[in-house]
């Protein structure tokens, strides 16, 4: 543990040096901060489309993003030469909201751009929340001692805001593969999580766990098979009865979704 905090220091440092560090939290509604602490915030910052190509830029750091994707994700519905100029002014939005003081004309310090490409600077000195997420879901998973799995859990878990990407998706954001990946990681750490409580014979703790999964994704019946199998020896049937007629109820309402969306697509 004492070389992976050295690890982190050092990119720490060598970030302030640069002084190109962002921190940003995704697990929620869209949060930068910048190297010196202060949150990113202001008339420009709030346009939606501005915190979009962020997050865009973000989830796909070490992988320039060209230009004509970004027109296709972030304004599908308009003309090429419409979607142009409002790509260009939401560029100029987003490096002015996290560089207030840069001159007209100026290079970025965050946002580059070349070839018909965009990137992100040095993606090494960018805190990312779901980053942190994954790596204490790795350490969790690799560890031999349930208790120290369990709070590395939590700390990942703890990360979380909100929906992910939660005032994007109200706003349009298209269903990315990166949002579902994620989700479903999200989903699998809580899980693993309530396997853990059970293993400690703590079943009111891993009960609270797979509801909130539950909550989250009321269709997921390994969450659901654990609350039956929580839940069984109760005298009292009513709870695991409940629970099944949960799932009966979403799948049907699920099923009863897809054969409509069939019937309207046979009409059209």
């Amino acid at each position: 543990p004492s070389g992976i905090l050295h690890i982190f220091r050092l990119v720490e440092e060598a970030a302030d040096n640069q002084r190109v560090s962002l921190r940003v939290s995704l697990m929620g509604p869209t949060q930068v901060r910048l190297p010196d602490g202060s949150q990113v915030d202001g008339p420009l910052w709030r346009r939606v489309k501005v915190r979009s190509l962020l997050a865009l830029l973000v989830l796909r750091r070490g992988h320039p993003i060209d230009r004509q994707t970004l027109l296709s994700l972030l304004w599908p519905d308009l003309k090429r030469s419409a979607a142009l100029r409002n790509l260009n002014t939401t560029v100029y939005n987003l490096r002015h909201s996290l560089e207030p003081q840069l001159a007209h004309g100026a290079d970025s310090a965050y946002i580059h751009y070349k070839g018909g490409k965009y990137w992100l600077s040095d993606e090494r000195a960018i805190w990312v929340d779901i980053d942190a997420f994954r790596w204490h879901v790795s350490r969790a998973r690799e560890s031999s001692q349930t208790v120290e799995a369990i709070e590395l859990y939590q700390q990942a878990l703890d990360l979380r805001r909100g929906r992910f990407l939660a005032d994007l998706h109200i706003a349009g954001l298209p269903e990315l593969p990166e949002i579902a990946e994620f989700n479903q990681l999200y989903l699998c750490a809580l899980e693993e999580l309530g396997l853990l409580h059970i293993q400690l014979g703590e079943d009111g703790s891993a009960t609270s766990i797979f509801e909130r999964v539950l909550s989250l994704d009321p269709s997921r019946q390994s969450a659901m098979q654990q609350l039956i199998h929580l839940n069984r020896g109760l005298d009292e049937r009513a709870t695991p009865l409940a629970y099944c007629q949960q799932l009966v109820n979403t799948l049907q309402g699920e099923l009863d979704v897809l054969l409509r969306q069939e019937s309207f697509d046979a009409i059209g």
